[in-house]
């Protein structure tokens, strides 16, 4: 009898410690609350427009490769689309630049997203958000100009 006790007792703690830990991920009604999405959205991201001098020293204005800022926005999507903060979003693209830096990985932005077992999140049937299209463009044009030889872009 006392060894039944001693079992369901234990039983029953090992519950209540279960239920415990899964509690935080249970939904404790935050979803119902809407949710502050004005910190971190676009308006804090510059639109890419940067203009470059040239050494000649009339004004050329930067413009992304329109295939390049397909690619970076599909990947946002499916690297970090449900992420709420573009810092964090920005980040996927500058991993993608700092790689095309790096002689050990390819030397162009397609080339570096489609690389075998690169990016899981990448697909190429994936939709062009135009928040996220926006964001690599920015992100895009701020590498020109800090390839450029710019300060703090």
């Amino acid at each position: 009898m006392l060894c039944r006790r001693v079992a369901i007792t234990v039983a029953l703690l090992t519950v209540a410690a279960l239920l415990a830990a899964l509690m935080p991920w249970s939904g404790s009604g935050a979803a119902d609350k809407p949710k502050d999405t004005t910190a971190g959205t676009l308006e804090e991201v510059h639109q890419p427009t940067a203009v470059l001098l040239p050494s000649s020293g009339t004004v050329a204005e930067y413009v992304p490769n329109a295939a390049e800022v397909e690619a970076l926005a599909k990947l946002i999507y499916g690297e970090a689309g449900i992420v709420p903060s573009t810092t964090e979003q920005a980040a996927v693209v500058w991993c993608v630049l700092n790689r095309v830096d790096d002689p050990r990985f390819p030397d162009t932005v397609l080339e570096v997203i489609e690389a075998p077992y690169q990016f899981s999140g990448y697909d190429p049937e994936y939709p062009v958000k135009e928040e996220f299209a926006l964001l690599a463009a920015d992100v895009l044009t701020r590498y020109r100009a800090e390839r450029d030889g710019e300060e703090n872009v």
